[in-house]
């Protein structure tokens, strides 16, 4: 009796030893099991609260936004391409970026802007309103038509996203003012003082240009302050405008500011930012044939360096101050859906003609501004006449996106220069 309680006891401790460690390798398998499930979602980054927002933000948008583009003739072809709607919407292909790398000249884009229908083309207009319609039908058929090809401006990414920091918001008036530096930015910002109350409408010519940037900085509302919803909503109900300026103009007035600035300290810390930003892509600095000066205290930064500089910071994918940075890549346009494009050339009549329509009972200052001259383009040819061909086919890959998109007519001398070698007699009554 004894010996059969023995073994009963026996029996049932291995069985009892058996299924513990069956148990146990069962559980060190699930948890094994875990462990490597862990670590593969651990391969995968989630997105951000950020990322998240723009891409919740961009998907809204090009749901949404709608825009009727007239009929339009594509390159000078005998078929014609009608365009009803089309969501306005960001391409992502990768064709576009190696043409906007490509050192090649693209005729294409010459001859897009010979086009019969661009606006400003030596069209006469019976009014204002009949030349911002025009601009803004050709802006947006020119948006579908870069769409179709696949064509984006270089470095899209880095500068996705630099229309929230640029619109300025009034909501008086349901505006949006997309804010270009050099591009009568100061007396759009003493007009946006005076609407939101900060100082008397009639004192508004009579701001500073220290105050407007400084004392009153923080008096501006921009369109990243607000929510993604509410992003939204000002885009499809507000009025959208933007004045713009010649690209090659610009690009010149940008470099003649800041180099050559009265300030030497505010010069300086430009001139830093060129000796960091290669210091850190050392690489531009050993290419054959060009030599980078990464000390600017025995003479000036001369405008060839300058070029070399703003191509070079497209090239590597870097961020460039917003002074030099494409007027489409700071507003987006094509993105926002712009409602009136003015321009530098007719600044005072199509400002006249918005403020009308916005209801804004503020006269615009600086009427005796010289914006656009004779001797403005004389000074252009002089600086840009001493580029390599070379160098300005690479600048005018980024900047033809700002001519084709606003219909702008390039300078005659600008295209001799970049599709024959120069000679003296370029300079010919040239516009």
């Amino acid at each position: 009796m004894v010996q059969h309680s023995r073994l009963g006891l026996i029996v049932f401790a291995a069985v009892t030893m058996i299924f513990v460690l069956k148990r146990a390798s069962h559980l060190n398998d699930r948890e094994d099991t875990e462990i490597s499930a862990r670590r593969q979602r651990s391969n995968f980054k989630p997105l951000n609260k950020k990322d998240i927002r723009h891409n919740r933000d961009r998907s809204r948008l090009e749901r949404d936004i709608e825009v009727k583009l007239p009929e339009q003739r594509v390159q000078g072809s005998e078929v014609k391409v009608q365009y009803d709607k089309s969501e306005v919407h960001r391409n992502m292909g990768t064709n576009a970026e190696k043409i906007a790398k490509s050192d090649n000249l693209d005729h294409l884009w010459f001859k897009w802007l010979e086009h019969s229908k661009m606006p400003d083309n030596g069209r006469v207009y019976e009014s204002v309103r009949e030349r911002l319609e025009t601009r803004k039908s050709w802006m947006q058929a020119s948006c579908q038509y870069m769409n179709k090809l696949g064509y984006r401006p270089p470095n899209f990414k880095t500068f996705q996203y630099q229309y929230r920091k640029h619109y300025m918001v009034n909501h008086e008036h349901k505006m949006l003012y997309c804010y270009l530096p050099k591009v009568a930015n100061t007396n759009f910002r003493r007009v946006f003082l005076g609407l939101e109350g900060v100082v008397p409408k009639a004192k508004v010519p009579d701001i500073s240009g220290y105050d407007v940037y400084f004392v009153h900085d923080d008096k501006y509302s921009y369109l990243k302050d607000f929510s993604v919803k509410q992003q939204h909503y000002f885009l499809q109900s507000y009025t959208k405008f933007m004045v713009v300026r010649d690209p090659l103009e610009r690009l010149l007035s940008g470099y003649r500011n800041k180099y050559f600035h009265p300030n030497k300290q505010q010069t300086t810390q430009f001139l830093n930012k060129i000796t960091k930003f290669y210091q850190k892509h050392s690489y531009l600095t050993r290419r054959k044939g060009i030599y980078i000066r990464m000390d600017y205290s025995n003479a000036p930064l001369a405008f060839e360096e300058f070029l070399l500089f703003f191509t070079d910071t497209y090239d590597a994918k870097a961020f460039l101050n917003e002074h030099f940075t494409a007027s489409n890549q700071l507003c987006d346009p094509c993105y926002t859906n712009v409602d009136y494009v003015a321009k530098f050339d007719t600044l005072y009549e199509d400002v006249a003609y918005i403020f009308k329509k916005l209801k804004i009972d503020i006269e615009f200052p600086g009427k005796n501004d010289y914006y656009h001259s004779k001797d403005t383009v004389e000074t252009m040819f002089k600086f840009y006449e001493r580029i390599p061909k070379w160098l300005l086919i690479k600048v005018w890959n980024i900047l033809k996106y700002d001519y084709v998109l606003f219909g702008f007519q390039v300078p005659r001398w600008f295209k001799n220069l970049v599709t024959k070698v120069p000679d003296d007699s370029l300079y010919q009554k040239h516009q």
